[in-house]
């Protein structure tokens, strides 16, 4: 437990904090006044050592740690001198006065008050672009449905159902989600159940891992492993104490995340960040990389981690850098007088307010909405994401509902449901080339996945399916069929018709409601659905049958269709029937010309100052010719 590395700086402190500053005393017995100052400094020097080697203080410029400490030992002498003497020491008194202003000089050297550029900047260059640059259309297969209470829940019991009584040694330890060959899981360690369980098993057998993707999959536990290295072990096998202990002191050591390799190997990653203001604004340095079955320890500096990391840069400093950024936009007298410009994450009730979130370019980043503190609903001006590996920060205007918003409508569409149903973290996704959040909604009594919810942000809009395949083929049906002037989807220009002969037809019940697939010859690769409340037609088409269907062209191989012409059966209209389809036609039209104008709104609402300069200058040249 003596640790070398500490000895200079406990010896350096035990020195100092135990100095005495009565110089009479010294000039009277000399002998006796150093011999109070060794005996002093020899019993703060062992008291410090083990201060450092169980609190693990960090180490690091301009040593806010170191101060504390001083601090609390001239404190404890000048408590302790008049505890025996009665009096106070005058020259201590007034050493502690000048360490404490020293102290606090520092401290404010990094005011945002003195320096709220400097706060507003830790964020660093923050690029604006199109939300489609960043987020592209989400695979329906990696759109994540298991929320994290349902993990940890599943974790727990498949640990308590294992073989050898594991659970009566072992605890699941917090789930974290991770992006391991493409795929987004939940993964936890085996942590141990107390000091005695670490005493007399000395490792844990492995980890649990349960799809985020997938609430059909059996969560699996690993237990062929032996992971020594762990927060639930002691003395040296803690691991942050081991971390600390083999040159690390000189860190701040934020957020542990236990993580997978590609190749299912389990590790910790610790972020270290060092305060570049005063006593704070914190940088992310880089990431420490513990292997927990034996130890070893690898250091990679912010953007030279290995491709499987998926966490550098701190939730909290992510957090804090978005909220610095929105709050000094205009300095420091600004926050407290006119608030112009001013911008902040958006408050989430029920958990935090900024996200993992997976991108399908296989990139993962911090979210969060962005919201004018002026405003009194719960809508967005903009989007941040930070990336989590290398600290690009990402800034898209938008307008719709906060995630929060998108919580409560949730809820609100559950009815009688929501006394046994809760929503969960709504997910930002790209679906359908739309603004969208899915929201997983899970049991309150027991957290097991019962529906999932896809709302549009920029209405409000919903669908809620029992499951992934539902829910996406209501809201594709919602984005292709809504009209009105109060809405036009952003793919309305992207139907299309194809006429041909029905190979196969079936039928399926899908939330109550009878769901028809058509397979055509001259199109093999897509099954075609529909219903027949907006088609109905399709109660008599049979195989073989010619046909034209309208649909919503996408990659997918499972779409719904939004028109269904039987050829064979031709219907006499009614007056009142052709007349409603000329103006649905009508209608169509207008929604296109409509969702013309919102394409050209959205991209001149996405284009940077920059950007936005040189098309005002071409407008200016235009003008003058």
């Amino acid at each position: 437990m003596f640790n070398w590395e500490f000895v200079w700086l406990a010896l350096f402190l035990g020195v100092v904090g135990s100095f005495n500053f009565n110089f009479q005393a010294l000039s009277e017995n000399p002998s006796r006044w150093f011999g109070k100052w060794i005996v002093r400094a020899v019993i703060y020097i062992v008291i410090l050592n083990w201060i450092f080697w169980l609190i693990q203080p960090s180490i690091v410029s301009p040593y806010f740690n170191i101060f504390l400490i001083l601090a609390g030992l001239w404190f404890l002498d000048i408590a302790l001198g008049f505890g025996i003497n009665g009096i106070f020491n005058k020259g201590k008194l007034i050493s502690y006065g000048i360490f404490m202003f020293i102290f606090m000089a520092v401290g404010m050297t990094g005011c945002p008050i003195f320096r709220a550029d400097d706060h507003h900047k830790l964020i660093g260059d923050v690029q604006e672009a199109n939300w489609t640059e960043t987020m592209a259309p989400v695979d329906e297969a990696h759109i994540r449905i298991v929320s994290k209470s349902q993990a940890q829940y599943l974790a727990d019991k498949v640990l308590g159902e294992s073989k050898d009584i594991l659970g009566s040694r072992y605890n699941v330890g917090e789930v974290n989600i991770c992006n391991v060959n493409g795929e987004i899981i939940w993964v936890a360690p085996l942590e141990f159940r107390g000091f005695w369980k670490w005493n007399k098993f000395e490792t844990t057998p492995g980890y649990v891992l349960v799809s985020a993707e997938d609430n059909g999959r059996k969560p699996v536990l690993v237990d062929s492993l032996e992971l020594e290295y762990l927060p639930s072990a002691y003395w040296g096998n803690n691991l942050s104490r081991h971390v600390y202990t083999n040159g690390y002191q000189g860190y701040q050591l934020r957020e542990t995340s236990f993580e997978l390799d590609d190749n299912y190997q389990p590790y910790f990653t610790i972020s270290a960040t060092k305060p570049t203001l005063g006593f704070g604004g914190e940088k992310t340095e880089g990431v420490i990389i513990v292997n927990p079955v034996n130890g070893d320890i690898e250091w990679y500096d912010v953007g030279q981690a290995p491709a499987w990391v998926d966490r550098v840069i701190p939730e909290e400093i992510a957090e804090l850098y978005i909220s610095k950024w929105g709050l000094y936009v205009n300095g420091w007298w600004n926050t407290i007088f006119s608030e112009e410009d001013i911008v902040a994450p958006t408050p989430y009730d029920y958990g935090s307010d900024v996200w993992f979130v997976p991108s399908p370019d296989g990139q993962n980043y911090w979210f969060t909405g962005i919201t004018s503190i002026s405003s009194s609903d719960q809508s967005l001006v903009g989007a941040m994401m930070i990336n989590t590996r290398n600290g690009q920060a990402y800034y898209y205007r938008l307008s719709g509902a906060n995630e929060q918003a998108i919580y409560d409508a949730v809820s609100q569409a559950l009815g009688a449901d929501g006394q046994r149903w809760t929503p969960t973290q709504p997910i930002p996704y790209n679906i359908y080339g739309e603004w969208s959040f899915a929201v997983p909604i899970i049991g309150i009594d027991k957290p097991i996945f019962q529906r999932l919810a896809i709302v549009q942000a920029s209405t409000l809009k919903m669908v809620i399916g029992k499951n992934k395949r539902s829910a996406l083929s209501q809201y594709q049906r919602l984005l292709a069929e809504s009209s009105g002037n109060t809405f036009a989807p952003s793919y309305l220009s992207e139907m299309k018709t194809v006429t041909g002969s029905i190979a196969r037809k079936g039928a399926e019940i899908q939330d109550g409601v009878t769901v028809y697939s058509i397979l055509l010859n001259e199109v093999p690769d897509k099954l075609f659905t529909l219903t027949s409340q907006n088609n109905f037609e399709v109660l008599v088409a049979k195989v073989g049958d010619q046909v034209t269907l309208t649909f919503l062209d996408t990659d997918e191989a499972l779409v719904p269709v939004n028109q269904f012409d039987l050829h064979a059966i031709e219907f006499r209209k009614s007056e009142i029937q052709t007349a409603y389809e000329i103006q649905v036609k009508a209608s169509e039209k207008k929604l296109r010309q409509i969702e013309k104008k919102r394409q050209v709104k959205r991209t001149l609402d996405n284009l940077s100052d920059q950007d936005l300069e040189k098309l005002y200058k071409l407008y200016q040249q235009q003008e003058n010719n």
